[in-house]
């Protein structure tokens, strides 16, 4: 049992953050749409590479609120995970502990992963606009699968 706590915290150190709890707990016009509309369906914030920016809420905000993303970072991520998210922004990266999506250029992974709700620093083409604030655009991803369902008919491909 100490050793797999130990191994736990050398994988998730560097994830967490010491900060006051009004830092990481304060609620914005943005965190409030998706906490009303999001229910059990995922959202997707595409981070700008150059702007750093605090107006998405942190991930304490959003699991405390129950607003489910794709995006962000475990200690111990799956790498099939992050080889999946990479599919959506066509990215080389074989294994991150932060996964991180700044452009879509493949639909049909967002639409698998449920992702209902696309949050953007910029405007993007194809999706409708519902809610903007906190210099931010919130889309509708009216594609996205459900969360779960049956699949009647598949074929098997090798393995790349």
């Amino acid at each position: 049992m100490l050793l797999l706590i130990f191994d736990l915290w050398v994988f998730s150190v560097g994830l967490i953050k010491v900060e006051s709890y009004n830092n990481l707990y304060t609620e914005n016009d943005i965190l409030i749409f998706l906490k009303d509309n999001s229910g059990i369906e995922r959202v997707v914030y595409l981070k700008d590479p150059v702007v750093k920016s605090t107006l998405f809420p942190s991930s304490y905000l959003t699991v405390k609120n129950q607003i489910y993303r794709i995006d962000g970072c475990e200690g111990i991520a799956l790498g099939i995970y992050s080889r999946f998210i990479c599919g959506i922004n066509n990215c080389t990266s074989q294994r991150q502990e932060c996964v991180s999506i700044n452009e879509i250029k493949n639909k049909n992974y967002l639409n698998l992963l449920n992702a209902r709700y696309i949050v953007s620093h910029s405007e993007i083409e194809g999706y409708t606009q519902v809610f903007s604030g906190n210099n931010l655009y919130v889309y509708k991803n009216t594609e996205a699968l459900p969360r779960a369902f049956i699949v009647h008919n598949y074929l098997v491909v090798e393995d790349r």
